[in-house]
């Protein structure tokens, strides 16, 4: 999808789990068979360099991505495998075809609970037919229904993730923080909390992306990368007013016509916002797709999963001098919280942007 985080939706599949339960034995299935599919597509980036036959472009993409990874490992302190030593080529617009539902009137998401990853807010799909069948299953309860496509996943290194060709879509710096995202959830994962996970690795991917450009990338680089992230954070601010105009709403309790009439009228106002950034950003359409779907809080439920603790993460690693290593220290201590106190610090800014200063004491 076109939103700029969501574009990557980088979400865990239920691949990891093994344990079938026979009410669930047709989705495991395909699960673990997808997982099976890919691990035998794996091509050793090395070979590959080797190989004349390889073309040259890919030949590129694959040195960047090594260069990419020991950044990974010796610069920002992620983990040491071989995640991403190896390619995969699978010919698809993505690997994973995620499912996110919610209810008509809340942004709460429904979750799916597994053995390895816990419960998280998505049900994924190898094969974009049964995602949809699985949709519109649940579209005739009445809940509202989002498919995002999925680029990469993380098998919380359970395998050694390979690289696929649905993440060479992306800019370099992209490509980068794709990676980055990927193995912070290698790094730190907490099992059922997807809010913390994708919040925390997001954070890392952005910050990442920053060091990696200060380091290897040119000025024009670090131009694109600026103005990519500006737009990022003028999107993600919008759909976060957004979220707090319909959680406002459903707390009213409207009745059921009232409150159809008046999620339109929100929707409406956040498509004529849209255009009112569209000109701030010289028309740029990134984001276009994204506005022109059928909205509904499917799409508002997932927005929150990966945007709202993002920014309380990042002041966290501010706090800690944008020193990585301590940075995951703080943040693991964060993940033995209480639920509660966790999910608090984590709506912090959403609640208070301006509360966060590197001078803060750090929540060690």
């Amino acid at each position: 999808m076109t939103y700029c985080r969501l574009a990557l939706i980088l979400l865990v599949p239920a691949a990891l789990v093994l344990a079938v339960a026979c009410s669930s034995l047709g989705y495991y299935g395909q699960a673990i068979g997808g997982q099976l599919k890919l691990l035998h597509q794996r091509q050793s980036i090395e070979a590959l360099l080797l190989d004349n036959d390889t073309e040259p472009r890919l030949k590129d993409q694959l040195q960047q991505v090594q260069q990419i990874r020991s950044f990974a490992l010796y610069d920002l302190h992620l983990p040491e495998n071989d995640s991403y030593s190896t390619y995969a080529e699978t010919g698809r617009e993505a690997v994973v075809w995620n499912v996110i539902a919610a209810p008509a009137d809340s942004l709460a998401p429904q979750t799916w609970c597994y053995p390895v990853a816990g419960c998280v807010p998505y049900r994924g799909y190898f094969k974009q037919e049964n995602a949809n069948k699985f949709a519109a299953r649940l579209a005739g309860k009445g809940l509202d229904i989002a498919i995002s496509p999925a680029t990469a996943y993380s098998t919380l290194g359970w395998f050694d993730d390979p690289l696929l060709d649905t993440m060479l879509r992306y800019a370099d710096y992209r490509l980068a923080g794709v990676i980055f995202h990927e193995l912070a959830h290698q790094r730190l994962y907490l099992k059922g909390d997807a809010t913390f996970n994708e919040s925390f690795a997001s954070a890392v991917e952005r910050a990442g992306i920053e060091a990696w450009i200060e380091k290897h990338g040119d000025e024009a680089q670090k131009t694109r990368w600026l103005e990519y992230r500006n737009r990022q954070v003028d999107f993600n601010a919008l759909l976060s007013r957004t979220r707090q105009k319909l959680q406002k709403l459903y707390q009213f309790g409207a009745g059921q016509a009232t409150m159809a009439g008046q999620k339109a009228a929100i929707f409406a106002e956040l498509r004529l916002e849209y255009e009112g950034l569209k000109a701030t950003w010289n028309n740029y359409s990134g984001y276009d797709g994204w506005i022109a779907q059928e909205l509904n809080n499917a799409h508002f439920a997932l927005h929150a999963t990966y945007e709202n603790g993002t920014a309380e993460f990042e002041c966290l690693f501010r706090q800690n001098n944008a020193d990585f290593e301590a940075f995951y220290a703080a943040a693991t201590e964060i993940s033995q919280w209480e639920q509660e106190l966790r999910s608090a610090w984590l709506s912090a800014q959403d609640n208070d942007p301006s509360h966060c200063t590197s001078e803060e004491s750090v929540p060690l």
